[in-house]
């Protein structure tokens, strides 16, 4: 009896703990399925960062500059005068500083003459139209101001006070202008010459008196009306030029370079797109700078064009 139960409690020993720490082993078999923790997403959102933080949106093609003060470089990268301009005090309102590529015009020819003489001003207030190509904002100015100082003049009256009574003249002060009055007057009567000697006219229409001195440059302001041409690329300068249809007018106009807009980004993705010229009817504004002209369009349509009839 008691060798029994010495047996018993051996073999007890001997399987309890195994049957109390080891699991029942998973069956085996092709229709064993074994479930995994579902993934949980984080509540916490992922933070956008800008593609280009430090570079300004741009603005919207037809908007008018009015004032902007800031400086104006000339950036020898793309071969143009740019403008810069000014951070305001008020960062919430404009908390980066803005570059416009300035495109040829009468004002722009006007400061690059003052330029030349005033190197020394930088900063300068600009009017102008913006326009908008190949992700950057152009801008057409129509009126460049240099801003000057003004130097304080001491004041005569203390002047007066301080001198003896015998230094005092009884003769009333002389206007130092009238010396200069008929350069002063000529040289107004010069500039208004240059700015009004003539009034825009469609291009279709000849004008009675040629104001350039340039033969066959067409005057600043001149507006185009629906003008049939070519769009042509300058092979040595990469610009995209536009020739005039002469069939029919007997007049050789000169082929004029497009300024940059949202219209000539279509008008080359057009292009690029055919093997042949593309023919085009346009309308814009002719501008001048340094005896060449440009043109920045305002509308265009596609040519129509048959076998035997263009049109």
């Amino acid at each position: 009896m008691t060798l029994i139960i010495t047996i018993l409690s051996l073999l007890l020993q001997a399987a309890g703990p195994d049957t109390g720490s080891r699991p029942s082993p998973p069956p085996e078999g092709p229709s064993t399925q074994v479930q995994e923790k579902p993934v949980i997403p984080s509540q916490k959102q992922p933070t956008l960062r800008a593609l280009n933080p430090d570079r300004p949106p741009l603005l919207r093609e037809g908007t008018l500059i009015s004032r902007a003060v800031g400086s104006i470089e000339f950036d020898e990268g793309p071969g143009c005068w740019v403008f810069r301009n000014d951070l305001s005090d008020n960062l919430s309102s404009q908390g980066f500083r803005r570059t416009f590529y300035l495109m040829p015009s009468r004002s722009l020819e006007e400061f690059v003459v003052f330029a030349n003489n005033e190197p020394s001003t930088s900063r300068f207030e600009i009017y102008g139209s913006v326009t908008v190509y190949e992700g950057a904002n152009f801008l057409l100015p129509t009126l460049i101001t240099p801003l000057v100082e003004a130097v304080s003049a001491p004041d005569p009256i203390s002047d007066a006070k301080d001198a003896p009574p015998d230094a005092i003249s009884e003769r009333a002060p002389s206007n130092t202008l009238n010396n200069r009055s008929s350069e002063i007057a000529d040289q107004l009567e010069m500039r208004l010459q240059d700015r009004i000697g003539f009034m825009p006219m469609s291009l279709d229409v000849p004008s009675e008196q040629g104001t350039d001195s340039t033969p066959g440059l067409i005057p600043d302001g001149t507006r185009l009306q629906n003008r049939a041409g070519t769009i042509l690329r300058d092979q040595r300068t990469g610009a995209w030029r536009f020739l005039f249809d002469t069939q029919g007018s007997g007049r050789s106009d000169p082929s004029i370079e497009i300024l940059p807009c949202l219209l000539l980004q279509e008008i080359q993705d057009r292009a690029m797109s055919n093997d042949l010229p593309t023919r085009i009817h346009a309308s814009g504004v002719v501008t001048s700078f340094q005896r060449r002209n440009y043109l920045l369009l305002s509308i265009w349509r596609p040519g129509l064009s048959t076998r035997n009839l263009v049109r």
